[in-house]
């Protein structure tokens, strides 16, 4: 079946599936993430083999290939069941990002005569 072949942190991950497959690298608050995620509609699924902050320096491989034998998730849960949200230490590290981001934009406002 043709997947993914991720390598990532010296580990290889082999996604492959007959539902939908994603892999993001993204930007969220000036950390930055990598998640290799699927969801299964029909079995109301939800699978993650990757789900990670990368430190800077790290590099992440992406393959399109014919997979032999898929990986294991890492996590499985019952699709739009449960609500997600952040541990205590990421939501403080959100709300300082955003008062950080608030105190910049007023200096800047400020100096520019606008405030």
């Amino acid at each position: 079946m043709r997947g993914f072949e991720i390598l990532f942190r010296h580990q290889t991950v082999s996604i492959a599936a007959n539902f939908n497959i994603s892999v993001f690298v993204y930007n969220r608050n000036g950390q930055y993430h990598v998640e290799a995620s699927g969801l299964d509609a029909d079995n109301m699924m939800s699978y993650k083999w990757i789900d990670s902050r990368m430190e800077l320096g790290e590099t992440i491989e992406i393959e399109v290939k014919d997979i032999v034998k898929p990986s294991e998730p890492t996590i499985k849960n019952k699709a739009f069941l449960e609500k997600i949200l952040p541990d205590k230490a990421e939501f403080e590290a959100i709300n300082t990002e955003r008062v950080n981001r608030f105190y910049a934009l007023e200096k800047i406002l400020k100096e520019e005569g606008v405030l």
